[in-house]
């Protein structure tokens, strides 16, 4: 049932599929590593906000995306939508750390913006106690 992935989750699935074992523990191990600097930087902090999409650009629509995923793109295209809209939510996915994202406004031309909220790993409530505080005041 390849034919139900869009191009680029398919092809980010074979790609896992050619890893070398030797590739695939280098790369464990550097991740392993990555996650206890992370949980070093909340040691000195509760939480990390910052936008849950890059302030330089504005929220696309379901259009824009329809569009992109239709065109092939280059894996390191800085212009590609689909990595621009994850490169603030995706280095928290990586770290395994707990993030919610609540809304905090709209563009200019009305789309709504988000506030992306991330705590130290296992602390989801903290997360979550801070996105509810947000909420609250608007």
């Amino acid at each position: 049932m390849p034919e139900q992935y869009q191009p680029p989750t398919l092809a980010a699935i074979r790609a896992g599929a050619e890893a070398r074992t030797a590739d695939y523990i280098m790369a464990r191990r550097q991740l392993a590593r990555l996650r206890r600097d992370i949980r070093k930087v909340f040691e000195s902090l509760d939480v990390i906000v910052t936008p849950t999409s890059p302030v330089a650009i504005a929220p696309p629509t379901i259009s824009d995306f329809d569009a992109a995923y239709k065109e092939p793109s280059f894996p390191n295209d800085p212009n590609d939508i689909r990595r621009l809209v994850l490169r603030n939510t995706s280095p928290f996915d990586k770290y395994g750390l707990p993030t919610v994202s609540v809304p905090c406004g709209y563009t200019r031309t009305g789309l709504p913006m988000g506030l992306q909220i991330a705590a130290s790993p296992g602390e989801d409530a903290v997360a979550h106690g801070v996105a509810q505080a947000k909420t609250k005041i608007g």
